[in-house]
């Protein structure tokens, strides 16, 4: 989640080469000094990157983007607006291709950063909505993925009860 050194998180785009160490490291074209481009995730087959960045010109904070991959180099980032961020910070972006999945520190919810999910209607964002007990807890709750095999969703927390600082759990959609 965000520390106090925030200022010098960037995005960078690497292979891996046949020992699975990182090779030919490009940054994102559109990092700043000063500010951070942080939380990446790819979506539709790598197309479009969604992250969290605390660049001028957004509601507060950490907000939501998305950039997409075309014609060889990656869009200007767009903010994705009111429905999805707040004044506080929004971070950990996951898209399906249905859903948006992130966690929010300001949005009410059960307390700390808790998770989100956002889907297009009409073109638009629809109001980001909580996804309750089960994947939100009174401590932080975030970096959620979903697996679309069995419906499980995997995320991180600080929550009582775990092991380290922070622990990678499993909740179940309810049938």
């Amino acid at each position: 989640y965000v520390f106090s050194d925030e200022a010098d998180m960037s995005i960078y785009f690497a292979f891996t080469d046949e020992n699975g160490d990182f090779a030919d490291a490009k940054p994102f074209p559109y990092n700043q000094v000063e500010f951070s481009y942080a939380f990446p995730s790819l979506g539709f087959n790598g197309s479009a990157l969604y992250f969290a960045s605390n660049r001028p010109g957004g509601y507060g904070g950490f907000d939501i983007y998305v950039s997409y991959f075309k014609d060889a180099q990656w869009s200007i980032p767009e903010n994705l607006g009111p429905s999805i961020n707040t004044p506080g910070n929004e971070i950990t972006p996951s898209f399906d291709g249905e859903e948006l999945y992130f966690a929010s520190d300001y949005r009410q919810g059960l307390g700390g950063y808790d998770m989100f999910t956002s889907s297009v209607v009409d073109g638009e964002w629809s109001l980001a909505k909580n996804m309750g007990k089960g994947v939100n807890s009174p401590a932080d709750d975030y970096y959620l993925a979903k697996d679309d095999s069995d419906g499980s969703f995997y995320f991180t927390s600080n929550r009582l009860g775990g092991r380290g600082k922070a622990d990678i759990y499993v909740a179940y959609e309810m049938q």
